[in-house]
């Protein structure tokens, strides 16, 4: 399987000469429908607070320690209590792959045992979940996973709260919806390309 690079800056997940979508890419569509009415303002500073929370319980699992931000203290006091609860052994951690066929990619946060079974585990740190979009979210994560040879029993959200509590909440695994947005993504596409 030929390499996977992945571009931070620009968040672009190329293959060869080959830029792939990433997950989240593929289901803008059912994005747009759930983030239609919010200011950038409040996304944009959502997503800088969700990227900083994940560097930092990145640190955490890969060296033991983090520097924090205050305004972020108590996101990261819930993924400790989180890790204390539920004692999880990752064994991948912010991991980059790809779907050698579907040709998509994606970063997905946690893999790794709980309780003796094989998780894939989403963080987030919005106040608002949105569960439909997760499941499709971390249905494309595990097509991703199981293609390069990860096992996968359950997938699962972590909310972090801005109050320092936490819920963990196993997904269920209905494919259609990642799979609805996949074909919508390969037809626009193909029709983009047509007009080149």
């Amino acid at each position: 399987m030929a390499k996977l690079i992945f571009l931070d800056d620009n968040h672009e997940y190329r293959v060869g000469n080959e830029v792939l979508p990433s997950v989240s890419e593929i289901l803008r569509f059912l994005t747009r429908e759930m983030y239609d009415s919010v200011s950038q303002y409040t996304l944009d500073n959502a997503a800088d607070r969700g990227k900083r929370v994940h560097k930092a319980t990145e640190n955490l699992d890969r060296y033991g320690e983090a520097q924090v931000d205050n305004d972020i203290v108590p996101y990261v006091q819930a993924y400790v209590k989180f890790c204390k609860d539920y004692c999880p052994q990752w064994t991948r951690i912010e991991y980059a792959c790809y779907h050698p066929e579907m040709m998509f990619a994606g970063t997905f946060d946690r893999y790794g045992t709980i309780n003796g079974e094989q998780y894939l585990v989403d963080i987030k740190t919005t106040a608002t979940r949105h569960k439909l979009r997760e499941e499709a979210q971390l249905c494309g994560y595990q097509k991703i996973a199981e293609a390069n040879g990860l096992i996968v029993h359950k997938r699962a959200v972590l909310q972090l709260r801005k109050d320092g509590t936490y819920k963990f909440e196993v997904m269920g695994d209905d494919d259609s919806l990642f799979m609805a947005c996949y074909r919508i993504h390969k037809a626009t596409e193909k029709k983009r390309r047509k007009k080149k």
